[in-house]
């Protein structure tokens, strides 16, 4: 698979592509090798051709389905691998950006606590605009977001528990334990 993606793309052409392209989210070193693959080229670049690009034109012309290929990132995600290694999935799965669903939650939840920070951030968008939250997806949502070493992750997490304790209409026992968890991470100094 390492040596298909290091040629230039042509999907189109290649009676294979059909075949190969939904096992680039299971071989090793795709993501390492498209690392620097990006949807546009710079104007004095415009003449090769990019991956992202090449599948950008099939999924637009028809010749594959958006769905898969987005569910074929997340699947992906949760194999793990360094942020390096991720990127190509991440710049795919935004280029694709597929519509945000409640049955995906439980897939972009697990991906909060550990995994590097532009994934992160891509599942949070997801779960954000899945809809609302149950009490017990917000704590675990939470509970990943706070432990995180990037800040904005952590404001990110203290940000959706503020909106869920408004948006609860005075129904706070679902959010109980993970106030409980907010107030033992935080500590104070003089």
């Amino acid at each position: 698979m390492t040596a298909w993606v290091s040629q230039p793309p042509d999907l189109e052409n290649d009676p294979l592509a059909e075949h190969l392209v939904p096992r680039l989210f299971e071989a090793e070193g795709v993501g390492r090798a498209l690392r620097e693959d990006t949807v546009d080229l710079p104007s004095w670049d415009a003449g090769r051709r990019t991956w992202l690009g090449a599948l950008r034109a099939a999924v637009t012309a028809g010749r594959f389905a958006p769905e898969p290929l987005a569910d074929g990132c997340v699947r992906r995600f949760l194999r793990g691998g360094s942020a390096t290694d991720l990127r190509f999935f991440a710049r795919l799965h935004e280029m694709l950006a597929p519509v945000p669903s409640k049955e995906h939650t439980r897939d972009y939840l697990r991906l909060l606590p550990a995994a590097p920070g532009p994934v992160a951030e891509l599942a949070l968008r997801q779960l954000r605009g899945a809809g609302e939250l149950s009490g017990e997806e917000v704590d675990e949502a939470v509970s990943a977001l706070l432990f995180r070493p990037e800040g904005k992750l952590v404001r990110a997490g203290l940000t959706l528990l503020d909106q869920a304790a408004r948006d609860t209409a005075g129904d706070l026992d679902d959010l109980t334990a993970t106030y409980d968890k907010v107030g033992d991470g935080i500590t104070f100094e003089r």
